[in-house]
């Protein structure tokens, strides 16, 4: 299955397993879990959400600060 992901300016398309979680699509990009949020269809979805092919998803920065 294919996912269409958006990271910052960067926008890949994966080719994951069926059955791929947005964790695994976390990984694979290298980022850290818990530096960002993951939208699909203008929705916060889990780390544990299970992906559909031709999903389209958006990964966003977490910034924080004192």
């Amino acid at each position: 299955m294919h996912v269409q992901v958006t990271y910052g300016k960067q926008k890949k398309k994966l080719a994951l397993r069926y059955g791929a979680i947005v964790l695994d699509v976390i990984q694979i990009m290298k980022i850290n879990p818990e530096m960002v949020l993951v939208k699909r269809g203008g929705e916060i979805i889990p780390d544990t959400e299970e992906l559909g092919d031709n999903d389209k998803i958006e990964i966003i920065q977490v910034v924080s600060g004192g």
